[in-house]
């Protein structure tokens, strides 16, 4: 993806002002460097959520929840590591056990929006879906889109034991690209695996594992292909896929039912899809992710409040990206995906 004037205009001013404070003694582009960070991976807790976990209804609650959000402390602290815009998306209510949560899935998805509406320069949002049930999820795109003006849209990696690519999704995926909709994908408890080991909590490996199965499930059954317009973001760097991507891409080789599925390769459909760096900052972790989806699709993400932006902040510090990328990241890279902001950065 190339950089249009836009974003190329907000490059070589963020990299002509640090330049010159760099020449300066004692300082470096990096005291210099001021960001204007669009992050993709930011959670909040809507009340309805609050009262349907405290109802004791089925969810994947995070032993991390923190309950009610303070608006100005969050602010505050997004001011500090120069978040200028957080995309919110609420944790999952249920994402294997069949209920009936669509009216709290809509009143999660308005209070998020109007935040957004109310802050529109600071927050976006993406509305939480009522799947497996497909038919309230179709309503609930139109809704969010629609009305409600959403970024994109929330799912987790799957329902019921289905993963996204599952032919029963198929009008979902497809309405989607219709929209040529963002579509953020977060993990959550799957239904193959629970807390496999003592004193941990299935969040530390299989959230991860859990995101790069539904990646393939989309690749395996070419939804990639055939819905080219989604423009998919995956948390955490992806998941395991950087490390599992030369081997998936070599199942294809010598099965011709998959290969007709990605006419261009599998790699290439992998290589389209974003990534945030929540949780993929770490030496070994970016690394992987910066090979498969640099430099152009890594989006910065944090997972607050669940890892605070400080630790993302830190963690980008030590990766001693170049000034092109690391603008990339914080905010070049996201602009194409939100209208709004970038309608929002040609009048700043």
């Amino acid at each position: 993806m190339t950089i249009d004037r836009l974003q190329r205009r907000e490059f070589l001013a963020a990299l002509a002002a640090g330049t010159a404070v760099a020449a300066l003694p004692g300082t470096s582009l990096a005291d210099s460097y001021k960001p204007r960070r669009i992050d993709v991976h930011h959670h909040v807790p809507p009340p309805a959520y609050i009262e349907w976990t405290n109802g004791g209804n089925a969810t994947y609650r995070s032993p991390l929840d923190v309950g009610a959000m303070d608006l100005s402390e969050r602010m505050a602290e997004m001011d500090k590591y120069h978040v200028e815009t957080a995309i919110v998306s609420s944790p999952d209510l249920n994402g294997r056990l069949p209920g009936d949560f669509a009216g709290v899935v809509r009143s999660c998805n308005e209070w998020m929006a109007k935040l957004a509406h109310d802050h529109p320069a600071r927050f976006g949002s993406f509305g939480m879906m009522p799947l497996p049930n497909v038919d309230l999820t179709l309503a609930e795109i139109t809704y969010v889109f629609d009305t409600l003006h959403d970024d994109g849209v929330r799912f987790a990696p799957s329902y019921n034991g289905k993963y996204l690519g599952d032919v029963d999704f198929d009008p979902v995926l497809a309405e989607l690209n219709r929209r040529k909709a963002v579509a953020f994908v977060h993990p959550t408890q799957p239904a193959c695996c629970g807390q496999m080991f003592p004193d941990t909590v299935a969040a530390v490996e299989e959230f991860p594992f859990d995101t790069m199965r539904t990646i393939t499930s989309l690749l395996f059954s070419g939804q990639f292909t055939k819905y080219p317009d989604i423009k998919w973001i995956f948390s955490h760097g992806g998941g395991t896929l950087p490390m599992l991507a030369g081997r998936i891409s070599n199942g294809f080789k010598t099965n011709a039912k998959l290969k007709a599925r990605v006419p261009k390769g599998p790699i290439y459909e992998l290589q389209k899809i974003y990534v945030d760096t929540a949780s993929a900052f770490f030496p070994w972790s970016w690394a992987g992710v910066n090979a498969l989806s640099g430099p152009d699709h890594i989006l910065f993400g944090t997972d607050d409040p669940y890892v605070k932006i400080v630790e993302v902040d830190k963690g980008l510090s030590e990766r001693h990206l170049s000034p092109k990328l690391r603008a990339k990241v914080d905010r070049l890279n996201a602009l194409p995906l939100f209208p709004r902001l970038q309608k929002a950065s040609s009048k700043a």
